[in-house]
Formats: structure tokens, sequence, C-alpha cells
């Protein structure tokens, strides 16, 4: 899993944790800019990620002040 603190955005303490990944680009500490590839997704069944799964996905997770916000906030369409 990799968890991002984006800090404070609009007055809310701001966390993205990414999860079933088959492969991590990043280290503890490292600063990401946008665009920046952090990982490959996963969750195949039987690779690295799957956890129980039974297809390729990418698990996203927004906090705001530690609690689950909707990710569709932080998206245009």
């Amino acid at each position: 899993m990799i968890i991002i603190n984006h800090g404070t955005v609009s007055g809310k303490e701001v966390k993205t944790r990414y999860a079933h990944l088959s492969k991590i680009n990043v280290k503890k500490g490292d600063k990401i800019k946008a665009g920046t590839e952090i990982a490959k997704s996963g969750g195949k069944k039987g690779t690295p990620g799957a956890g129980t799964s039974t297809g390729a996905h990418l698990h996203l997770e927004v906090l705001e002040n530690g609690k689950f916000a909707n990710p569709e906030n932080y998206f245009k369409f």
C-alpha cells in the first residue's frame, strides 16, 4: 500500500491510499509530483497484490481529517 499525504486542502488534511499493487515505484519519504507513476496496478488472481480479488484493479481511498471521503470529489469529469 502507498499512502500520500497531500497536506491541507480546502482546510482539511488530505491523504490518499492505494492498494492491490503489483509493483511499487516509490519509497517512504519520497516527494511525489503530479503525473509521477507511483506503482503498477495489481489484483489479478494469483499475482502480487491480489488478496482475495478475482480481477486486476486499483483500490483507492481518500481520507479527509482521517475519515473516508468520496474520491469522486477529487476528480474532474
